[in-house]
C-alpha cells in the first residue's frame, strides 16, 4: 500500500560509504531523533509552520519509508537517541550496522506498549548501546528498563526502594519523620499480611495517607512535584 510523508525523506546528499555507519530505526507510532555531543541533532523540525527534516551531524541522514523513521550517522562517536511516541501501538527500535554496502542487523527490540507521551532514551557509544530507558508517561520517572536484547532489568520496588527514596530528600528531620512512620508501619503491615490477607486493606490505607501526605508537602513546596511523581510511581507498584 502506498503511503506518503509531510516532509522530503529522499536524501540529496550522498553518505561516504567508506565509513563505517549505523543505521537507527523506529517503527511504530513514535518519532526519533539523535543528539551528538556538540548538540548536533537529526531528526524532525519546524520551520516556518512547516515540517522538514535536520541533518546537523556531518554524514548523516534522515528518512522515511511507511511508518518507519530512520537516521544514518557515523559509527564512531556517542549519540543520545530519543524516541517519542506519537499515539498508542507497540513500538521496534533496531540498529543495524553499515560496513560499506554490506548492512549487518544488529539489535531489535521491542516495546509491548507505548502512547502519545511516552519517551524513551538510548545511548549509543562507539558500537556499545545502553539499556532503554522507558517513560511510559512522561512524568520524568523512568518506569521499565530494558537491555538491548530486550530483557526487562526494571529494578525491582521494594519497601526499601521507597523508604531510600524518602530518607534521601532535603527536609528536616520533623517533616520527614511521619513519612518514615508510615513507610514502616505499611511494611510491617505487608509482611504480617502473609498469614493474615485481612491486613492488606490497612496496608493500602497507609499508603493511601502516605501518598496524600506527600500531595500536602508539595503544595506546601516542601518537595518538588517531580519528587511527587517519583513517589506515586513507587507507591503504586507497591499497591
Amino acid at each position: 500500500m502506498a503511503t506518503s510523508s509531510d516532509i522530503e525523506f529522499i536524501s540529496k546528499s550522498v553518505t561516504n560509504a567508506n565509513n563505517d555507519r549505523v543505521l537507527l530505526g523506529v517503527h511504530s507510532p513514535a518519532e526519533i531523533e539523535v543528539i551528538a555531543a556538540n548538540g548536533k541533532r537529526v531528526g524532525k523540525k519546524m520551520v516556518n509552520g512547516a515540517v522538514t527534516k535536520e541533518e546537523g551531524i556531518p554524514g548523516s541522514s534522515y528518512l522515511e519509508i511507511g511508518t518507519s523513521k530512520y537516521i544514518i550517522v557515523p559509527a564512531d562517536t556517542k549519540y543520545d537517541i530519543k524516541l517519542s511516541g506519537t499515539a498508542e501501538g507497540g513500538l521496534t527500535f533496531s540498529l543495524d550496522k553499515l560496513r560499506g554496502t554490506t548492512q549487518i542487523p544488529t539489535i531489535s527490540v521491542q516495546v509491548a506498549t507505548i502512547t502519545a507521551s511516552t519517551t524513551i532514551n538510548v545511548i549509543y557509544n562507539t558500537d556499545i548501546m545502553s539499556n532503554l530507558s522507558i517513560d511510559v508517561n512522561g512524568d520524568g520517572v523512568t518506569d521499565t528498563v530494558l537491555t538491548p536484547q530486550g530483557v526487562d532489568v526494571t529494578p525491582k520496588i521494594t519497601y526499601k526502594t521507597l523508604k531510600a527514596q524518602i530518607s534521601a530528600l532535603t527536609l528536616s528531620k520533623v517533616r520527614k519523620l511521619p513519612l518514615l512512620l508510615l513507610v514502616d508501619a505499611a511494611d510491617i503491615l505487608d509482611k504480617k499480611s502473609v498469614t493474615n490477607t485481612k491486613l492488606i486493606p490497612l496496608e493500602l490505607f497507609t499508603l493511601y495517607k502516605l501518598e496524600a501526605l506527600l500531595v500536602t508537602y508539595q503544595k506546601k513546596g516542601w518537595i518538588s512535584q517531580s519528587v511527587l511523581n517519583e513517589s506515586k510511581l513507587i507507591i503504586n507498584k507497591l499497591k
